[in-house]
């Protein structure tokens, strides 16, 4: 039996053996533990250095191919270049085509005295009404669709800046129809409340050039349908003032000419009444004081017309001398006061003034002057091409990168599994 004594600060302390052999246990084990970190820190060791061995063979053996790894590289941006070259980015943008504001339509304002000029000529109320609708904000927005729909002003805009060269010839029917096809004019829907033209193009340069072109002929479209319809209106109130005018002259004429055919035939019947008195000796009046009143000759329609029948109620009994002077009032007429003898002769007289002194022809071109219509600034709708957001596609540059990138990865793969695969093979 051994018997430890462990000096402990200067104490002396006595141990049984029981505790010698539990501390020699420990002391063995904790010896032992050291040994396994040792070897474990050493496989460890080995471990990274067997790691960067095999990465610096695998460069090495890279950079021994490298001329076949250029090789794949190259391949890969001359397919990239070729697939950069052929493919352009897509873009696509919306423009909102929106109505002028109130303020802008009241610089229309004048053209609203078309709307009072009221009944003028044969089919002038259609131009008038043309007229109304046009000058208004709506009016204005669906006159501009409408010629944006109808004239080929997007196919020939499009035609020129695509074709390269500026030809419309240049380019060809497919293309033309697939290019429009891709830009359109889409009208409101329930989730968008306006007007939009799209776009989706792989050329944002000239589709917005095309685009800009054919809405600004579309404006000038609108602005001279406007005129031209006002000018009709010109035309027609200008018709209607002549027509009028020669219809007046027309009547006052025939009035005249009534009245000159009517005098004739009374003188002529009061020549043969007098005559007829004289030879019956008929020197005053015999008539009954209404036949006589009847007989009055005043020149009206109604008092010519019992006069010329009235050679049934023995005119001639007046008596010679009151036929003959009746007959020398009306020779002794004086042709300038004629008109004063003609009932319906005023009124006609009064007209032909009036419309000798027309002036709404005069009124409407000086509407066309005090608005909108003749400057360079009109404009039927707002839009805004230059500032339009666009949603750009992935640049040509990305393939090109992207090409390179996998020519480089397919190198590096090929070269780094040759070796095995050959080995598998023999």
């Amino acid at each position: 039996m051994v018997v430890e004594v462990r000096l402990n600060q200067g104490n002396i302390q006595k141990m049984s053996p029981k505790d010698g052999f539990n501390e020699s246990l420990q002391s063995e084990f904790e010896t032992h533990s050291r040994q396994g970190n040792s070897d474990s820190a050493l496989q460890n060791e080995k471990h990274v250095f067997e790691i960067a061995r095999l990465f610096f063979l695998k460069i090495r053996t890279l950079w021994r191919s490298r001329f076949l790894l250029f090789a794949f590289v190259l391949a890969g941006a001359v397919l990239g270049a070729i697939a950069s070259w052929s493919y352009a980015p897509s873009a696509s943008g919306t423009i909102v085509i929106r109505p002028v504001s109130s303020t802008q339509i009241t610089k229309f304002a004048s053209l609203n005295v078309i709307k009072s000029l009221g009944n003028l000529a044969v089919a002038d109320e259609v131009e008038t009404t043309t007229v109304e609708k046009f000058v208004t904000q709506k009016g204005l927005l669906n006159s501009f669709v409408f010629e944006f729909r109808t004239q080929p002003f997007l196919k020939n805009a499009l035609a020129k800046h695509f074709a390269g060269n500026g030809d419309q010839t240049g380019i060809s029917n497919e293309r033309l129809l697939s290019l429009l096809s891709n830009h359109t004019l889409e009208m409101p829907t329930k989730r968008v409340s306006e007007h939009v033209v799209k776009f989706r193009t792989n050329r944002l340069k000239e589709s917005k050039l095309a685009i800009k072109e054919a809405l600004s002929k579309t404006n000038e479209k609108v602005k001279t349908e406007l005129l031209a319809s006002i000018n009709n209106l010109i035309v027609a109130v200008e018709f209607g003032i002549e027509n009028q005018k020669t219809t007046t002259q027309q009547r006052i004429q025939q009035e005249r000419e009534l009245y000159r055919l009517t005098t004739q035939n009374r003188l002529a019947f009061l020549q043969e009444q007098a005559k007829i008195a004289r030879d019956l000796g008929v020197v005053e009046n015999r008539q009954d004081p209404v036949v006589t009143a009847e007989a009055s000759g005043n020149g009206s329609k109604s008092n010519q017309v019992t006069i010329l029948n009235g050679d049934t109620q023995l005119f001639y009994l007046r008596g010679y001398k009151a036929i003959e002077k009746e007959i020398a009032t009306l020779q002794q007429r004086d042709q300038s006061e004629i008109n004063l003898y003609i009932k319906t002769l005023p009124n006609l007289i009064l007209r032909l003034e009036a419309l000798q002194n027309d002036n709404r022809v005069q009124r409407i071109r000086k509407a066309i002057e005090l608005s909108n219509l003749n400057s360079e600034n009109f404009q039927a709708v707002i839009y805004d091409v230059d500032t339009t957001s666009v949603s750009k596609g992935l640049p040509g540059s990305f393939f090109f990168l992207l090409a390179i990138l996998l020519g480089l990865f397919a190198g590096v793969v090929f070269i780094l599994l040759r070796p095995s695969y050959l080995a598998a093979k023999l």
